[in-house]
């Protein structure tokens, strides 16, 4: 980590100098008070670390996500205009033919003849909204993946606040802003994963968490819109949405 004028720890809402290095790299300043905070996020922030980090870019598929992928894209777990629908029907329908999707969800997997052939694949438009959509079919899933389950929720939280306007449709087009908002989310997600899976049940984690989740609020309102912080609370953090105002005097930093 590098010295940098301030900012807030992800992890804790620490004030710190302390930024990742590499993400400073690819343009954007996002910051841990100490190694033990890093190593905190770290299971869903190396996910977007680094080159990757601004625009964030969700990674290809791992052969594990590819399989199953394959066996939940055609399950009714949307809600569709007509009652449950499929992620095939609902979206990847108007990109391909049944056939066509099966060869995406083999080609846009980690070390894949395409994935070495094609090196800049993972940044294009179409390939990160492909893996968006194909990634949202593992939403109502838990594995015992902390990879796969973080992402596949970072992925049905993307396209909600895509579809509330909060972010854009390309993933190029992000801003430094709306990038910094995903990261916070990544913090957000990160951590009810990590809490979820311990053993432990302590005040210390869960004020945490909701720090956590109000500091991604309240970055949302102040340099994005209120409107953003709205969504964002409402797709995000659901449980704490409406009590902002209550609570942020309470628990934020």
């Amino acid at each position: 980590m590098a010295e940098h004028p301030g900012g807030k720890c992800l992890t804790c809402g620490t004030q710190t100098k302390n930024r990742c290095a590499a993400c400073g790299k690819a343009g954007i300043d996002l910051f841990f008070c100490s190694p033990e905070c890093q190593k905190t996020l770290w299971v869903g922030h190396r996910l977007f670390c680094g080159r990757h980090a601004f625009p964030p870019l969700f990674p290809l598929l791992q052969p594990d996500e590819s399989r199953l992928v394959r066996t939940k894209m055609y399950a009714p777990i949307l809600r569709g205009d007509d009652g449950p629908t499929s992620i095939y029907d609902e979206c990847l329908v108007h990109w391909y033919t049944r056939p066509e999707a099966e060869h995406a969800v083999s080609a846009l997997v980690e070390g894949s003849a395409y994935d070495r052939e094609q090196p800049g694949a993972r940044g294009t438009s179409h390939n990160q909204r492909v893996l968006i959509v194909l990634r949202m079919a593992l939403c109502l899933q838990t594995t015992e993946s902390d990879r796969n389950d973080i992402l596949s929720a970072l992925s049905e939280k993307w396209y909600r606040l895509l579809c509330d306007g909060v972010f854009p449709v390309d993933v190029r087009d992000t801003t430094r802003e709306q990038a910094i908002l995903f990261h916070h989310i990544v913090a957000v997600v990160t951590l009810m994963r990590v809490n979820g899976q311990s053993a432990v049940r302590d005040r210390e984690s869960a004020m945490r968490g909701f720090q956590c989740q109000f500091r991604m609020i309240d970055y949302a309102e102040q340099h994005i819109s209120e409107e953003a912080s709205e969504k964002v609370s409402a797709n995000v953090a659901p449980a704490m949405h409406g009590f902002g105002g209550i609570l942020r005097k309470i628990v934020n930093r």
